[in-house]
This record gives structure tokens, C-alpha cells and sequence, in this order.
């Protein structure tokens, strides 16, 4: 009785109550009534008939039932006791008190499913639309999930999904095709509205609520004008408007419920979630097939060992190398297709991680003809992660075929273009010496007795020839292959030895020589006879340089690199006239020279002995002041060396 006259007498009694005070005390009690429905979607008429069916039924059912269990009861006690009892009455009411609210979930069940049926099962759309997001990374299954699913259960015709695209928000699903591509952008205000408001934007309502709802949405709604939008929800994620989900009106004309608007947002918050992994997903996605399409492309060929040996990168030229297809490779252990100089160089990395190369590896592959072979250059690099552990090996392997098959040409070549100036050379060196031997055979001839003269002519002869024999030991040591006679020897001792040479020579120029020898100058190996070249062709070079007198300063030096290598330092300066910085690019070519009689031999001699050696050689020189020629040469140290550095 009380659930009855609460639910439907009371509101009839305050209604009529409402007009007997008087219309303008009726109008604005209807117009809070109306704001606050627009306002916080309070009324849907189907909500109400259902209600008041609900508890007219309810209320006469339990009545009935209350009515004829009591009068049972009593008459059931007069007949047994003799007299009424309130006992019955009190029992009843209080099984119905407790039997209420389940008997009226049972009754709105059964009116709901046949008199008032539901569009969509609320929680059911949520649990199917969750399943299905989770199912799917991909953005495109995802978004086209959300936005068909919502546009089916509510029945609306047109709906969209954009997402944050730098500074703008972009369309990237839309059921009109059209829309697709589309970019738009929200102003700082629309933005600021739905995070503060963390509501949906319905053009109908904010045009009712006014204020800041319907500037808002006389900036946001002109935006989607083709797309025909009546409703914005926002999704968010980490406090920022990551997209929006855009729905046209209902088909059939519906407002947008509060069920409604608590489904959408719903769905917007797992959208979110949702649409973070898959745009995450397709970042992965893509930097792997942009990987795929680099290491696919590359002319070199690249291999990626993870730190137990599976073979996890292996490029379409890898496996040209090889000759295998990568697809048998991947996820296969490296030695058991691997050997020889490639897998020296892996195993390198493995036991020292530390980079290792290997030039002039020689592999017959599926690209090459039969008793053909790659020449390939070998990189193996560690691959340290951000715990600064060892973690795998990529291996790089460059094609050097073609390039060595240039360089054969290109020597060739040069040696065409040498043999040349050789030929050149050689006639203009020799002209001039059998010139003068010719003049004193015919002075011989002719019988001339001059014994001064005969003794004059026999230096020049004597001279000429030696030139002529060192000028062709030159060009023999130049002809020479780079295959070294390596002897452990004191370089200290070396050096000494042409200064004795040398300083006779000196002497008759006035020059001073300075000599200075680190004492830490272990013994290493080198080629003897051509090292003594080396120092003699640049003792000679300096001396030559000062034609009025000098100094020439010789020394060595010795410094521990790492690793085990130490670099050996010879320096030969001179105080002479200095080299013009227009030719000190050219001082190593053959047969390039900047003395009158030089033959343009002697440096480059030193230049292959030193490259031939692993070193290389340096020159500083300033006209007027004098030239400063370097050779460096790395040097293994013994293990008591290594102990003594």
C-alpha cells in the first residue's frame, strides 16, 4: 500500500497541488522540472510507464496475496483455537517485506520482455565489443570494430573515428568511405571542454543547456558539417583527448538516452586502451617492415645472431653469399651452416665482444658460376643492450668482387702508365751517362795522352755507372712483390748503423747530426734489408735538402695503444729548404720528384716498404724552415712487454 501511494497517488496529489496555486507558480515549477531533465536526462517516458505499471501490478498482486493469506489464517485458527489471532497478519507481512524485491525484479523482467522490450542488452554489447577489442592489434580491425558495433546497436546511420595526428585529429575509419583521410582542428577550448567535462557533446541538448555547452558546440559540430554529427564522445587517454567518436542522429528519430550515453562512453574508455595498443602495435609494425625493406634492399649482405647462436637476421643478399634461402636459416643455430673465415669472425665477437673483421674472404655463392667466388670484406660488431650486457653479433659482409676486379684493371693500368714513364725516364736517365762514356771511348780512340783528363773522364764514368745501378736496384725493389722477410731485430741498433753511413756524407756538406732513441723501443719483427731503405732513402733525402748546411735530427719513440699493440715512431728532420705545399700531395707518387736529378723513386720505395709493413708514413714541411718525414708502425707486444708498458 505504501509503495503505491508513494509511486503513483503522491505525484498526482503534487501535480494538482501545482495548478491550485497558480499558473505562474506552475510555470516555473514545469520549467525547473524541464531543465533539470534536459539537464541531467532524468525522464524518458518509456521509464516511467514502466515504473507505473511496475508498481500497480506489484502493489495489487501483493495485496491480493496478503489479503487472502491473512484470512486463511485466521479462519484457520478461529476453527482450530476458538479465536483470531493477529499472528497470521504479522508473519505474512513480514514474508511479503522480505519477498518484495525479488518478486519485483521477476515482474519487471516479464513486463520488460513483453510489453516494453529493451533495443540493446547494455552489459552484453559491452562484454561482446570488450572481446572483441582485445582479440585485435591491428588499428584498422580495431577502429572498424568500435565503429560498427556502436552504429548496430544504436542504430545510427553514419559514424566516424579520429584520432590525434600531430596537431590535427584525422579520420581514419568512417562507415561513408568519403570521410576517410579527412583531417580537422580542434581548437584549444574544445579541448579544454571535454577534459574538463569528461562528457559526450549532443548538439540537441547543448543547444537546450546554453552557456559554455552551446558555444562549444557552435565551434565543434560546424567542423563535422558533411559528416552530419549530432553527438561527440571523447576518448582519452593518460589525460590527453586521444580521439573522438562521431555519430550521426538515430534513424528512428530517438533522443540519445542516458543508457545511451553511458554505453558510449563506456565503449570510449576501452576504446582508448584499445586504440593506444594498436597505434603501438602499428609503430612496430611498421618500423619492422621498414627494417625488412633496408636489410631486403641493402647490397650488403647482414646477419643477426642472438647471444645463444639462432640466426635471427638474415637478408635476400645474405643468402645470396651463402647460397642458401634466408627462410632456412632463420631460427637455425649459425655453426651449422657457417664456416671458414665468416665464422672465425663471428666466434671472434662471441668469445671477446669486441669488433673483428676479416678482409679478402673468399665464398662461392648461388649468384656465381661454378670455380667463380665472392671476395667479401667481414664486420662482425657486439651488440651491447642498455644493461650494457652482451646480447648477439651482426655480421656485415660487402661485396668486394667488383671492386677488386677495378682495382686489377685500374693497376693495370697504372702499370701501362708507368712502364711508360719508366721508359722515359729511363732514356733521359741513361742518355746523359752513356753520353759521357761514348765521349771518353772516343778520346781513347783518338789516342789522346792526357793523362789528367783520362783520370777526370774515368770518375765521371765511374759515377754514371754507379747512378745507373742504383737507379735499377730501385726500380728492381720496386718491381718486387710485398712478400717481407720478417726478422725480430733491434731497431734502435738498426738506425745507428745507417747514421754511420750517413755521416760521412754529412760531414762533407756540414751538417750536424742529432740522434735521439727512446730506450723503451722493444725488438719486433721487420723486413731487414728493407727497413734499412727506409731509414737510408730518407737520411739521403734530408741531407739532400740542405745544400748550405743543417742539422738533421733522427729519433725514435715507442707508445702502448691497447689491446696488446704498441705504434713504433721513426722521425727524420732536416732544416733544409722545405717542400712547397702544392707538391706535398705528390711526393710519394712514382717517378715524381723535386730535385733536378732525383728519379722520383725513393719515396715512393718507402711509402710500400712502411704499407707493406702495416704502417704508414707522415710529413710536415714549411718553406724556409725544413721537413719532418714520420714512419709509424704498430707493434704486438709479448706478454712481459704488456706486463713492462
Amino acid at each position: 500500500v505504501l509503495c503505491f501511494f508513494f509511486n503513483i497517488f503522491l505525484p498526482i496529489i503534487g501535480v494538482s497541488h501545482l495548478f491550485f496555486m497558480g499558473p505562474f507558480t506552475t510555470v516555473v515549477a514545469m520549467g525547473f522540472i524541464a531543465y533539470s531533465i534536459v539537464r541531467y536526462r532524468l525522464f524518458e517516458i518509456t521509464f516511467a510507464i514502466k515504473r507505473t505499471a511496475l508498481y500497480i501490478i506489484l502493489t495489487g498482486l501483493l495485496t491480493g496475496v496478503f489479503l487472502v493469506v491473512v484470512l486463511l489464517t485466521e479462519r484457520l485458527a478461529r476453527e482450530i483455537a476458538g479465536y483470531q489471532s493477529i499472528a497470521p497478519a504479522v508473519l505474512v507481512s513480514l514474508f511479503i517485506a522480505f519477498a518484495f524485491l525479488p518478486i519485483r525484479e521477476k515482474i519487471q523482467k516479464f513486463l520488460d520482455k513483453f510489453f516494453f522490450p529493451s533495443k540493446y542488452d547494455y552489459k552484453r554489447v559491452l562484454r561482446r565489443i570488450a572481446q572483441e577489442l582485445n582479440k585485435d592489434l591491428e588499428l584498422s580491425a580495431v577502429v572498424r570494430k568500435v565503429v560498427n558495433d556502436v552504429t548496430s546497436v544504436l542504430e545510427i546511420e553514419d559514424g566516424s573515428l579520429w584520432v590525434e595526428w600531430g596537431k590535427y585529429y584525422r579520420c581514419i575509419y568512417a562507415t561513408n568511405s568519403e570521410y576517410m583521410g579527412n583531417r580537422v582542428y580542434l581548437k584549444p577550448k574544445i579541448k579544454e571542454y571535454f577534459l574538463k567535462s569528461r562528457d559526450v557533446l549532443i548538439k540537441e541538448e547543448a543547444e537546450k543547456r546554453g552557456g559554455v555547452h552551446l558555444r562549444v558546440a557552435r565551434i565543434f559540430f560546424p567542423l563535422f558539417k558533411p559528416h552530419k554529427v549530432e553527438i561527440g564522445i571523447p576518448i582519452f587517454l593518460e589525460g590527453r583527448l586521444k580521439g573522438l567518436l562521431l555519430l550521426s542522429a538515430k534513424t528512428s528519430g530517438d533522443i540519445f538516452s542516458q543508457e545511451d550515453v553511458d554505453l558510449l562512453l563506456t565503449i570510449a574508455s576501452q576504446a582508448g586502451v584499445a586504440l593506444e595498443n594498436a597505434l603501438l602495435f602499428e609503430e612496430v609494425k611498421s618500423a619492422r617492415i621498414f627494417l625488412e625493406n633496408i636489410l631486403t634492399n641493402m647490397e650488403n649482405g647482414v646477419i643477426g645472431i642472438e647471444k645463444e647462436g639462432i640466426v635471427r637476421i638474415f637478408n635476400r643478399k645474405a643468402g645470396e653469399f651463402f647460397g642458401i634461402p634466408p627462410a632456412r636459416v632463420i631460427g637455425k643455430y649459425f655453426r651449422d651452416f657457417m664456416d671458414g673465415d665468416i665464422r672465425w669472425v663471428v666466434d671472434q665477437v662471441f668469445l671477446h665482444h669486441r669488433k673483428t673483421s676479416s678482409w679478402e674472404v673468399r665464398l662461392s655463392g648461388k649468384g656465381k658460376k661454378e670455380g667463380e667466388e665472392y671476395i667479401l670484406g667481414v664486420f662482425g660488431v657486439p651488440l651491447i643492450n642498455e644493461n650494457k650486457e652482451f646480447s648477439g653479433v651482426v655480421v656485415v659482409m660487402i661485396d668486394l668482387t667488383e671492386i677488386r676486379s677495378l682495382e686489377s684493371q685500374l693497376r693495370h693500368t697504372e702499370k701501362l702508365a708507368q712502364i711508360g714513364k719508366l721508359t722515359s725516364m729511363l732514356a733521359h736517365e741513361i742518355k746523359n751517362p752513356l753520353a759521357s762514356m761514348k765521349t771518353f771511348v772516343q778520346l781513347i780512340r783518338e789516342g789522346n795522352e792526357d793523362g789528367e783528363l783520362r783520370v777526370q773522364f774515368a770518375r765521371v764514368v765511374e759515377s754514371e755507372i754507379e747512378r745507373l745501378t742504383g737507379l735499377l736496384q730501385d726500380l728492381l725493389d720496386m718491381s718486387r712483390p710485398d712478400r717481407l722477410n720478417m726478422k725480430e731485430c733491434n731497431i734502435n741498433q738498426m738506425v745507428k748503423d745507417i747514421l754511420i753511413i750517413l755521416q760521412e756524407r754529412a760531414a762533407e756538406k756540414g751538417i750536424l747530426v742529432k740522434e735521439k732513441l727512446d730506450k723503451n723501443v722493444p725488438s719486433f719483427p721487420v723486413d731487414v734489408y728493407r727497413m734499412k731503405q727506409v731509414i737510408l732513402n730518407l737520411g739521403l733525402n734530408a741531407l739532400d735538402a740542405m745544400e748550405e748546411g743543417g742539422t738533421l735530427y733522427v729519433s725514435t719513440g715507442f707508445e702502448k695503444v691497447n689491446g696488446g699493440l704498441g705504434k713504433f715512431v721513426l722521425s727524420v728532420k732536416d732544416t733544409g729548404k722545405g717542400i712547397p705545399a702544392e707538391d706535398l700531395p705528390k711526393i710519394f707518387d712514382l717517378f715524381y720528384s723535386t730535385k733536378e736529378r732525383g728519379s722520383g723513386l725513393g719515396l715512393a720505395l718507402v711509402k710500400k716498404i712502411v704499407e707493406a709493413h702495416g704502417g704508414n708514413v707522415e710529413v710536415e714541411s714549411n718553406q724556409g724552415v725544413g721537413s719532418e718525414f714520420r714512419v709509424i708502425l704498430p707493434v704486438r707486444l709479448r706478454k712481459e712487454e704488456m706486463v713492462m708498458a
